[in-house]
């Protein structure tokens, strides 16, 4: 928009005051275009609506994941030293047995019994150790330390450049 006022005197030849005011007001509308801004511009609210609702998605995900991690390796956690504790006991059992059966006390059903027993347990106590070193690197993963962690470079194309 623009505005004005004209004051002169003794202009263009003519003698006396002359004053003028002007107001100008400019509009441009493409009426050509049929609506395509208008489109661009729902399609751009709509588009900004989509990343936001991925990114919502995408936080509730780790979240999720986050917590399973962390209940994973605090379950694990409480149940190794109870598996260690069944693992001796096994061996100590076995060890008797094996005795017992050498003075013909144990049948040998007994001796492969408990021979089972140390064994399974022993299984599930080896098990275990893996569980909690898994759920430890996938903590680690989910909130992005595994490659510090690992001492591993990070990739040049992963880096994201500074702006």
């Amino acid at each position: 928009m623009r505005a004005g006022i004209n004051n002169l005197e003794n202009a263009s030849g003519y003698e006396g005051d002359s004053n003028s005011r002007y107001a100008m007001l400019r509009m441009r509308w493409n009426l050509l275009r049929g609506g395509a801004d208008t489109a661009r511009i729902g399609e751009t609210r709509a588009l900004t609506y989509e990343a936001m609702e991925v990114l919502k998605r995408t936080e509730l995900q780790l979240d999720q994941s986050v917590s399973l991690s962390w209940n994973a390796n605090t379950s694990v956690r409480t149940r190794l030293p109870n598996l260690k504790q069944h693992v001796e006991s096994s061996l100590l059992t076995r060890d008797a047995y094996v005795l017992q059966f050498g003075i013909g006390q144990r049948t040998l059903i007994d001796l492969l019994d408990t021979e089972n027993e140390y064994y399974t347990s022993s299984v599930e106590y080896l098990n275990a150790q893996y569980l909690e070193l898994f759920s430890r690197y996938r903590l680690l993963a989910d909130t992005g330390r595994l490659l510090d962690a690992l001492k591993v470079s990070k990739r040049e194309e992963s880096i994201a450049p500074l702006r």
